[in-house]
């Protein structure tokens, strides 16, 4: 049988509260609808209020401190951290992962939340039903339709726009937070830091020796054999397994420097030490500072000579002498008190004239500790090859050659080499700075100078190999100048000089050192963060809110509870569907139902109406 009595809309004449006094809650149903209340704003505020504060757990346990640099000179640039942003060592995407939790869990609270303002608003509903004089208020069917579709956690909630601004801010964190390297600062032992050289411990303090690069000379000889050549030829061609040479330039001077450095440094060891440093400065006369005769075509090429007359205006020295091809064109000039070379000129002999070294033999016994043997800086000149494309005679002026001599390309330098004792620090491997610099002691100048004097052609290969790097420097740079060429041949030279102290030394403890290790770290905009933490904190107050409201309508009045479990979809079906037994009273929505209570339960059916519409029986 159809029951379509029950059908008829709600109004103010069924709720039985005009001018009655309120009903109070019994003890027991008081008690049960503030603990469903507060149970509810539990669900909502706890777990958002978790995620929060393990996220901010999170970040200032584990944030970065700004690195202490242990040493200013070591650590120019040491990261460039943003003053927005927090730097945590934890991953990113588990970060951003939690923060997800709370953003996922606010959309499926949204309809807790509701609940909760539901309470007041059937407070207000039952206020407007109680009385005429506010029955303006009461809403219309279209309006009590757009009142459940709010209180559902429809598109019109204006909780949702929190939601919104949780979804946005977490997104924004998203897309802020990343992946950064960091650097570490550690100190490092002395035992560790090994990076200073000095003289070997065969080099000081014994009575052997004339200066020919710490020999093992028992007498006061002149001995031209050197000591440690294979760690020269490993020095040259980079190839010593405990130090190596380096080049710097002075970026205020410009000049050029060979430094003796640390080989197999570990990656991230930046450190101040001290060591030997040499550089050679070279001057390539012009044909205007130069007079040369032209070589004889009608002789054998290999014994063609030529006489040149130079006056270096640099310097004001004069280099004059005759040139034969295979004579040996680089000489000294003055780098030993005694010892001397004789102008550039081969005679019938075929031997170098070296003036000298009877003086050596008598005086050198008597050297006091202050006599000044060596020169430091000394003085050399050579006859390079110009193999570069752009080296024309006829267009340069640092170019010299005659089509019947070979090679038909030369420059003639005049060359002066220094050794220093210098302090520099180095970063990444490389010199980054030298800090302080003097010229080294006669001594240390004569490790350098003599093992290469050319008289004695000690070490004729060496000059070999760098004539071979500066041709090839020269070779795989077709557009470098003559200039740049002969700078890059000064270098070189430094480097040879500075591979015979190289043999000659040991380590020493460096004067200061630190260990830079890299770590990825997650970048986190602090603006993101805050954003993030603002929106789920109004979101945990507005639940505060509705359930103070909440508690406060529930206890003034019984019926705001019974209202507020009709104000939702299935308290509206049970309105329309399952009256009169809906109209008891209930502890929650699904008591609306009588099914629920274990009772025989009615079955709806749709009828199509005689206007053309549908309605929905009770059968």
């Amino acid at each position: 049988m159809e029951n379509t009595k029950h059908t008829s809309t709600f109004n103010s004449a069924d709720i039985r509260i005009q001018n009655e006094p309120e009903t109070p809650l019994n003890k027991q149903q008081k008690t049960s609808t503030v603990l469903s209340i507060i149970f509810v704003c539990a669900l909502i505020a706890i777990p958002l209020a978790a995620f929060c504060s393990v996220f901010l757990a999170l970040v200032f346990q584990k944030q970065l401190t700004q690195t202490t640099c242990l040493y200013p000179d070591l650590c120019p640039i040491i990261n460039g951290t943003r003053s927005d942003s927090y730097y945590v060592q934890f991953s990113a995407a588990s970060l951003v992962f939690i923060t997800s939790w709370s953003s996922t869990f606010s959309l499926a609270m949204l309809g807790l939340l509701m609940t909760l303002f539901s309470y007041k608003t059937a407070a207000s509903f039952l206020r407007a039903s109680s009385s005429n004089k506010h029955a303006h208020e009461l809403p219309t069917p279209f309006q009590l339709n757009l009142i459940i579709q709010i209180l559902s956690g429809g598109p019109l909630s204006i909780c949702n726009f929190i939601c919104i601004l949780i979804q946005a801010a977490d997104t924004w964190l998203h897309i802020t937070t990343e992946t950064v390297p960091i650097i570490r600062l550690n100190a490092t032992t002395k035992e560790e830091s090994m990076f200073s050289r000095g003289l070997a411990p065969w080099c000081i303090n014994r009575a052997e020796g004339v200066g020919t690069r710490c020999n093992n000379a028992e007498y006061a000889q002149v001995q031209v054999g050197t000591a440690n050549d294979s760690t020269t030829h490993t020095l040259v061609n980079d190839r010593n397994q405990e130090t190596r040479l380096l080049n710097y330039t002075d970026a205020a001077t410009g000049i050029d420097f060979a430094v003796l450095a640390p080989a197999n440094v570990p990656d991230g060891i930046d450190f101040t030490a001290s060591t030997f440093a040499v550089s050679t400065q070279c001057s390539a006369l012009t044909r205007e500072e130069c007079n040369l005769t032209s070589p004889s075509s009608s002789v054998d090429y290999r014994y063609r000579t030529f006489d040149f007359d130079c006056l270096d205006k640099s310097t004001g020295r004069n280099l004059s002498g005759t040139i034969l091809l295979q004579t040996n064109t680089f000489r000294y000039l003055d780098f030993n008190r005694y010892i001397y070379d004789t102008a550039p000129y081969k005679g019938e002999n075929g031997t170098m004239i070296i003036v000298g070294l009877d003086c050596i033999d008598k005086d050198c016994r008597y050297l006091g500790e202050h006599d000044q043997v060596f020169k430091n800086p000394w003085y050399w000149s050579n006859m390079p090859t110009i193999s570069t494309p752009n080296s024309d005679p006829e267009k340069d002026e640092l170019v010299f050659g005659f089509e019947n001599f070979k090679p038909n390309k030369f420059a003639i330098v005049d060359c002066n080499t220094t050794v220093f004792d210098v302090v520099y620090h180095s970063l990444a491997g490389q010199v980054s700075k030298i800090v302080n610099m003097t010229q080294s002691n006669a001594s240390v100048a004569g490790i350098a100078s003599m093992a290469e004097f050319p008289g004695f052609g000690i070490n004729p290969q060496n000059l070999v190999e760098v004539s071979s790097e500066y041709a090839d420097f020269q070779l795989t740079n077709p557009n470098v100048s003559v200039k740049d060429a002969l700078r890059y041949y000064a270098l070189g030279m430094s480097r040879l000089f500075l591979a015979h102290i190289g043999s000659q030394s040991s380590p020493r403890g460096a004067i200061q050192a630190q260990q830079r290790s890299t770590i990825l770290v997650s970048q986190v905009s602090k603006a993101a963060l805050w954003c993030f933490i603002a929106a789920n904190g109004v979101f945990v107050l507005v639940a505060i809110v509705l359930t103070m409201f909440a508690v406060r309508a529930s206890m003034k009045n019984a019926s705001v509870s019974q209202l507020q479990a009709r104000l939702t979809v299935p308290g509206i079906v049970a309105e329309l569907l399952e009256k009169p037994y809906s109209e008891r009273s209930a502890s929650g929505e699904m008591d609306l139902y009588r099914e629920n209570a274990g009772l025989q339960a009615s079955r709806v059916r749709a009828r199509e109406t005689d206007l053309g519409g549908c309605t929905l029986q009770v059968r």
